[in-house]
């Protein structure tokens, strides 16, 4: 159990709702979703049941929920009197630049915010880059942050290991593609799919309509159904999870989205299909030893 995990479960059960959790706390609904369901697996109990008008609390979740408002109040009033102690002793100072890919943007905005809370005498600077022009001009000497953030397909991670060794290297998250799909879709009466994952041929004939909403990752999906040449038979619809949901459930598209997401799909008429290609996409974090200790 992390406090992270707790955070998140107060935050669903007070919105009701996975995505607003998400944006309120800038990150995915996917994020928020593998962590409550890893906590529910370490618990042993079924924390949030889904209705039409969002996410309650079980009988079990009431419980589980009560305790966690003590445990943060308590948590948060210890984490104020250790930044109290640090403040009293010297806060620490300097110039960052942090460098992060596109889809990381918001979190680093977030994060720096409340790291410039407590220490105002930092500088940080953020650059925003596509992941694999931040690993190039790493690798060639044209650029020396302090800290960067790397969103990658699983198979481009054999460039982590081209980067320099003077990083503490940290997994934010690892996640697995699936496509949602209506129970009424083809795709959905062949048991194959069911058992082995949708092969991304299948999905090549199909003129599927492709939608994915903005705290989805959009350019990197996009990018990975380039990869397997989906760019032209595909049409794209971005817009608001709701939305997508609405669009899968009357077959107007399919959804290809994170694999811990799939449970923000448990509807009667959807279907969530495993990839057979296994893509994923991992989040890391890097941060110069110099400074692992220090200000972050």
């Amino acid at each position: 159990m992390r406090i992270e995990q707790l955070i998140f479960l107060r935050e669903v059960a007070q919105t009701k709702s996975m995505s607003k959790a998400a944006a309120n706390l800038y990150v995915t609904p996917q994020y928020i979703s593998k962590a409550i369901k890893l906590l529910e697996e370490e618990l042993g109990v079924k924390i949030f049941r889904r209705a039409k008008t969002g996410l309650y609390l079980t009988m079990h979740g009431e419980n589980i929920y009560e305790k966690t408002l003590s445990i943060l109040t308590q948590w948060e009033e210890l984490s104020s009197n250790l930044i109290a102690d640090k403040q009293d002793v010297g806060a620490p100072a300097g110039r960052y630049n942090i460098y992060v890919s596109h889809e990381l943007r918001k979190l680093f905005s977030a994060l720096t915010t409340g790291v410039l809370l407590r220490a105002p005498e930092l500088e940080l600077e953020i650059f925003e880059q596509d992941s694999l022009d931040i690993i190039k001009q790493i690798i060639h000497e044209q650029i020396h942050p302090d800290i960067f953030a790397l969103t990658m397909e699983k198979g481009d991670l054999s460039l982590f290991d081209s980067l320099p060794k003077y990083y503490d290297v940290y997994t934010i998250c690892e996640d697995t593609l699936h496509v949602i799909v209506s129970a009424s879709h083809p795709l959905c009466q062949d048991p194959n799919n069911h058992a082995h994952g949708v092969n991304m041929k299948k999905l090549l004939p199909e003129q599927f309509g492709f939608c994915i909403g903005p705290q989805n990752r959009y350019n990197t999906i996009t990018q990975l159904l380039a990869k397997h040449e989906l760019k032209v038979n595909t049409r794209i619809i971005a817009n608001t999870l709701e939305d997508i949901f609405d669009f899968t459930r009357k077959g107007a598209c399919i959804t290809i989205t994170g694999g811990t997401a799939t449970n923000l799909f448990i509807e009667d008429n959807l279907r969530a299909l495993p990839m057979s290609e296994k893509i994923s996409v991992v989040y890391r974090l890097f941060i110069h030893h110099k400074c692992a200790d220090d200000a972050f």
